[in-house]
């Protein structure tokens, strides 16, 4: 796998793991509505986040030309969402970063019943039609504060790489067909445990 995307990975992971080891709620409250506020925009056109965007960032990754490289903006956009994921739960109790749910899995959860069905797949469709990063991102918000809604987790180390690799036009469709595989897959299994829990009644 690709080193940079690598490392995007790992920073991530280590800065919500930074978040949740923090004694500091004070601390850790105004670095995650700092972070909310810069959800959807490009790392540069908010200069708040910097501060906590590029703690231990790994300085080969940082953009040497002022445009934001690859792993700028996966970082920024993953923490910028886990942030506005993570409001008003508790960080140790309620954490909404977990390892293995990823971005297709989390979604199917949405779906209680066959009513919600449409509604949520029109916007996971909205997610996989995005033809950006910043598109992305910005239907990716209205998916997370579904999420957080219902409290359903998501693995924001792996979304940050999915955002890395989805800045690449050949990553892009792979990315796009993983997360269709995750909402769609769950989605058979659902169905086929309906199906065998009805024959055996």
């Amino acid at each position: 796998m690709n080193e940079q995307a690598v490392m995007t990975q790992n920073y991530v992971r280590k800065r919500i793991e930074k978040f949740q080891r923090s004694t500091n709620d004070a601390v850790v409250r105004r670095d995650l509505a700092v972070l909310r506020r810069g959800a959807g925009k490009a790392p540069g056109e908010y200069p708040e986040i910097f501060g906590i965007l590029f703690d231990e960032f790994p300085e080969e990754l940082m953009s040497r030309n002022g445009q934001p490289t690859r792993e700028e903006w996966a970082a920024a956009s993953s923490l910028c969402l886990y942030a506005i994921h993570q409001q008003g739960l508790s960080l140790n109790e309620e954490s909404m970063n977990q390892e293995g749910c990823s971005f297709g899995k989390a979604v199917r959860r949405l779906v209680m019943d066959e009513d919600e069905m449409e509604g949520v797949r029109r916007r996971f469709n909205q997610v996989l039609s995005a033809p950006d990063i910043r598109a992305c991102t910005y239907y990716l918000r209205t998916m997370i504060q579904l999420l957080r809604a219902k409290k359903i987790p998501l693995d924001y180390p792996q979304l940050a790489l999915d955002l890395y690799w989805f800045q690449f036009p050949e990553g892009r469709s792979r990315v796009k067909l993983l997360w269709g595989q995750g909402f769609y897959r769950t989605q058979s299994v659902d169905s086929q445990s309906a199906e065998e829990k009805g024959a055996s009644l």
